[in-house]
């Protein structure tokens, strides 16, 4: 009775795992059959397990006002630098492998970003990191070595903003020259060091994790019409997705800041948030009459009617 049952995802992921290792090795693909289709079998009980998987459970979205209040506690160094990865996170839509230490990193296929991926620039010139104007800079560029999506070397650059917590040029700086005072720091460093109790540690994704959720907590579970227990490492990138999309930002620019390869993006688009369809009705309603255009090779359906009830009238 205490036994977990599997998803399909990951009994499929399994089978096409195994398969791989087949190819890999010469053979044929195991899962297949004579036509070189998924065996009709195999298919059915994937569909079967799929049927019987439990309804799937959302991270909901992280409003930027979490963010403002996280990043405004800043009473312990530990708790800056985690704001700090949160903001910077929320203009990147990161995913958590991207900026903090998790478990078995090294079987992922994601690099988290050092120092070195962090480009400042002003007036169309790089600004070195130990520069002291480097709050100051035009933007930044975050370039992501390696990703789940297979891109190597991707960069994407943000523009500074008037706020003066939520701006991603003072983020990064404030997070850079808060590493580079750490001994022993350089250009390899990852993005998630912080000195606690004499040591240099790493924030962990559960660590933003439960910062956000003391956040939500703290502004108002039922103000923002979000339990703690819904709030986990996804709700900052659908956090920024849903922000993006609310701010009316084109579909194809989400998809560039996030590094989405196709509209994989739209699971991260929450439609329980209220104003997701604030206004949508009164459009609905704005044209309440159209023409259908027949098509000319097409006979007149109303023909039709008006003959067979002919005919039937007639016996």
């Amino acid at each position: 009775p205490r036994d977990a049952s599997l998803a399909e995802s990951t009994v499929s992921d399994t089978l096409n795992h195994v398969a791989a290792i087949f190819r890999e090795n010469g053979h044929d693909d195991p899962k297949r059959d004579a036509e070189r289709n998924v065996a009709r079998l195999l298919r059915r009980q994937l569909r079967s397990y799929k049927k019987d998987d439990p309804k799937e459970v959302q991270q909901k979205a992280l409003p930027v006002c979490v963010l403002r209040l996280i990043l405004s506690s800043n009473s312990t160094e530990i708790r800056q630098a985690m704001g700090e990865l949160a903001g910077a996170a929320h203009f990147w839509a990161m995913r958590s492998c991207e900026y903090a230490k998790i478990p078995k990193a090294e079987q992922r296929q994601t690099k988290q970003l050092c120092i070195r991926n962090i480009v400042f620039i002003k007036d169309g010139e790089s600004v070195e990191h130990k520069s002291l104007s480097l709050h100051l800079a035009d933007c930044v560029s975050v370039t992501f070595e390696r990703q789940k999506n297979d891109r190597k070397a991707d960069t994407v650059t943000q523009w500074r903003t008037s706020d003066e917590l939520l701006c991603p040029v003072k983020i990064w700086a404030s997070l850079i020259r808060r590493i580079s005072s750490y001994k022993g720091a350089s250009k390899d460093s990852p993005v998630s060091l912080v000195q606690y109790k004499d040591k240099i540690i790493n924030i962990t994704g559960e660590m933003i994790a439960d910062l956000c959720r003391d956040g939500v907590v703290a502004i108002g579970e039922t103000k923002l019409g979000i339990h703690r227990s819904e709030i986990g490492t996804r709700s900052i990138r659908s956090g920024a997705a849903m922000a993006m999309y609310l701010a009316g930002v084109p579909v194809f620019s989400i998809m560039l800041i996030g590094r989405w390869s196709s509209t994989a993006f739209l699971k991260f688009i929450r439609k329980q948030v209220q104003e997701f369809l604030q206004g949508i009705a009164s459009k609905m309603i704005e044209v309440q009459s159209f023409k259908h255009v027949q098509n000319p090779t097409e006979t007149n359906p109303m023909e039709n009617i008006v003959g067979d009830s002919f005919s039937l009238l007639m016996g």
